[in-house]
């Protein structure tokens, strides 16, 4: 049954996870109002579904007051770039998690 949880101990009992999702900007900086979003100065959020979850960030990081800048630290910053040079490979395998979702 599908209902709204804060929190949960596995993944796999999850079906989306609701976020307020962050483009990157420069250095260890992500921008809550992404740039195709400039114009309306508007925040964007998905439901990501459990199977597209990555991983999870290890420390804490710091948001602005306003809520438009979101700061990694270092050790959190350097796992986005070594994903970041595999973005190609995990799009690959999102798509055929996707695909073998739907034919099951």
């Amino acid at each position: 049954m599908h209902a709204w949880k804060s929190d949960s101990t596995s993944i796999g009992a999850v079906s989306y996870l609701a976020m307020q999702t962050y483009e990157y900007a420069y250095h260890r900086n992500f921008r809550g109002v992404h740039q195709s979003n400039a114009v309306l100065q508007v925040f964007s959020f998905a439901l990501v579904p459990s199977d597209c979850f990555l991983r999870r960030l290890n420390g804490a990081c710091n948001l602005s007051l306003d809520g438009r800048t979101l700061t990694l630290q270092d050790t959190d910053t350097q796992i986005f770039h070594q994903l970041n040079v595999k973005l190609q490979d995990i799009l690959k395998a999102v798509k055929a998690l996707a695909s073998a979702r739907r034919k099951s």
